[in-house]
């Protein structure tokens, strides 16, 4: 018995885990917002461009409305100044940084194609 006890203790010790190091961390996700429910959110926005701007693939445009504006961003196209465009089923991104344009967009609308008005 003492032969198997002999064994028995080294190999235990070998087999034991040893103490794990914490992984690194992912760095954390950029944080998007949304609205507050309070706010209502126009996931159909139409109206006149008034600026735009294409980067990225996507083309960026400042659209105005009853003296409201809002962005929205679809696939690149070409979009002149004075266009009236409208859009179905969009989605909100607030505080949404484009490296391409070097600059954040407080909020902005992602939409499919625009439609002409």
């Amino acid at each position: 018995m003492s032969i198997l006890f002999a064994i028995a203790v080294p190999v235990a010790g070998f087999c034991a885990e040893e103490p794990k190091t914490p992984e690194t961390a992912a760095p954390p996700a950029a944080k998007v917002e949304t609205k507050p429910a309070t706010e209502a959110v126009d996931f159909n926005p139409s109206g006149t461009v008034m600026e735009t701007m294409t980067g990225g693939g996507y083309t960026y445009a400042r659209l105005e409305k009853d003296g409201k504006s809002v962005w929205v961003a679809y696939s690149a196209l070409e979009t002149r100044v004075g266009e009236k465009l409208f859009f179905r089923g969009c989605g909100e991104m607030r505080n949404f940084p484009s490296r391409t344009l070097k600059r954040t967009f407080d909020s902005i609308m992602f939409c499919g194609a625009p439609m002409m008005k």
